[in-house]
């Protein structure tokens, strides 16, 4: 196999069947010649050339007709197989007969790609005109010009031959390799949005100057490049973050507009250098109802708000204001009559939290819309009720309050818990123990008293007398009443912790 441009030799089958057809037809002429005047050797020359006819028939490789590729726009990289064999318009010279699957890609490893198997009939040029964009290689055979042909192999004579077509020359171009930091970002090219997300590969870009964009919505990244034929180019764009822009117009003026609670000035008004991301945008205007609206900033773009009144239509956006726009409605302030009707006379009475007074009453201009009415007073259950007050009109609510009961007296009686009576038990048990220890200490004294008195009193000299009454009576007498009083102390303090602790 052998291939080339569309200028390569082209070595038809017809061409090589020739030389075949030559040599059987004239071992066939000279048979004929030498049947009537016979000799043993020219009767012999029959059979050879024929033999030799035949083997050199049997013996040649049944070779087929050409191949031509050519494609649709730009060149196509054509394939067999794993292997590639040449890009649009070119030849494949001398294909045996039978099928041949071809891939077809805009580029070797590129993901855009199909596979077609085409039908190589016996005889005949084969044609394939491949549109990558579609996905379609039709084919076309004949001897000397293309022709449509069925899909099965072609037998028998060729079909009638049909006008050349004229392949266009390939288009110049370059791709471009887009990232972005951070990606994810969407790829602009030349200020059109390509449909990818970065990183990408953007193909078939015309040759030249190029400007490169990643935008994402609050960061821009752009770069001009010069596209090379048949190259990769790269765009390697850092995102910055970008400020965005508010205009308001309104349809009557004297509209105040804050932005994120902030006054910023009276409609139209302009907003330059906005922080991208979420705001929150309020209209006033006299006689008017608050307008709030959420709206998205988006970097390097301008938000256009259009400000409607009541029925009147909202202007158009101001000239300069490129961008998505939203329209806020400011709805006409309306106000009714609430007539409130009391029992019993004294309940105070509140409108939507606000209080109104007390007893019946009459409330002239209030928002026209729902709210709450709620009565008081002391001895009877508050009541709240809910009104709508429509436009001009007067609404009415009846509150009639009912007594409350009187409260029950609840004696809340709280018991102490387990862990608190078991600690309490021990505790009495340890004010026990001390109390009754110190009174039996207390009695031992009281009798060890009376033993060193009763010996005061036998002794006969009064300096021994003096002695014992001052080291043991004395001493042994104060022991017994302080251990005396602090037993005392010790089960009186027990017995009331026992009585109080609840089991």
């Amino acid at each position: 196999m052998s291939g080339g441009t569309g200028g390569a030799e082209v070595r038809s089958g017809a061409a090589v069947l020739a030389p075949r057809c030559f040599l059987i037809c004239s071992g066939l002429i000279r048979a004929r010649a030498d049947v009537p005047g016979s000799t043993p050797e020219s009767l012999l020359s029959v059979p050879k050339f024929l033999a030799v006819g035949l083997f050199l028939l049997a013996a040649a490789p049944a070779w087929a007709g050409d191949l031509a590729v050519v494609s649709t726009g730009a060149p196509v990289v054509v394939l067999r197989g794993a292997e590639v064999i040449g890009t649009t318009p070119f030849t494949l010279a001398n294909l045996p007969a039978g099928q041949v699957e071809l891939g077809f890609r805009d580029a070797p490893l590129s993901a855009t790609a199909f596979t077609q198997v085409v039908t190589v009939p016996q005889i005949g040029v084969v044609r394939v005109d491949v549109n990558l964009p579609a996905r379609t290689a039709a084919s076309t055979v004949g001897t000397a010009a293309p022709v449509a042909v069925a899909a099965a192999p072609i037998t028998g004579a060729a079909p009638p031959a049909a006008p050349p077509v004229e392949v266009k020359p390939a288009v110049p171009a370059g791709d471009i390799y887009v990232t972005s930091t951070p990606p994810g970002a969407t790829i602009f090219l030349d200020s059109a949005p390509v449909g990818q997300v970065t990183p990408f590969v953007v193909r078939a870009v015309p040759i030249g100057q190029h400007l490169v964009e990643a935008r994402s919505n609050c960061s821009r990244g752009s770069a001009t490049l010069n596209v090379v034929n048949q190259t990769i180019s790269r765009a390697d764009l850092a995102l910055v973050d970008r400020p965005g822009g508010i205009v308001v117009s309104a349809g009557a003026p004297g509209s105040l507009v804050f932005l994120d609670g902030t006054e910023v000035g009276t409609a139209p008004v302009a907003m330059k250098a906005v922080a991208c991301g979420q705001h929150g945008v309020a209209i006033r205007a006299p006689g008017y109802l608050e307008s709030t609206q959420s709206v998205d900033v988006v970097g390097d773009e301008t938000l256009s708000i259009a400000v409607a009144f009541g029925s009147t239509p909202a202007p158009p956006p101001p000239p300069g204001s490129a961008g998505h726009s939203v329209q806020m409605l400011l709805r006409k302030e309306e106000f009714g009559t609430l007539v409130l009707d009391v029992t019993p006379l004294e309940t105070a009475l509140d409108v939507d939290g606000i209080a109104v007074g007390a007893g019946p009453r009459s409330i002239d201009r209030i928002a026209a819309g729902a709210h709450k009415v709620t009565g008081k007073l002391d001895g009877y259950t508050p009541l709240s009720v809910d009104v709508t007050v429509e436009p001009e009109t007067i609404a009415r609510a009846n509150l009639a309050l009912v007594a409350s009961a009187p409260a029950p007296t609840v004696v809340t009686h709280t018991k102490t818990g387990a862990g608190k009576a078991l600690a309490r038990i021990a505790l009495d048990a340890g004010i026990s123990a001390i109390g009754l220890g110190a009174s039996g200490y207390s009695v031992s004294r009281f009798l060890a008293a009376g033993d060193a008195f009763e010996q005061y009193k036998t002794v006969s000299s009064d300096a021994a007398a003096e002695e014992i009454y001052a080291t043991q009576v004395v001493p042994y007498r104060v022991q017994a009443y302080v251990s005396g009083g602090v037993g005392l102390a010790g089960i009186l303090a027990a017995t009331g912790l026992w009585v109080t602790t609840d089991f």
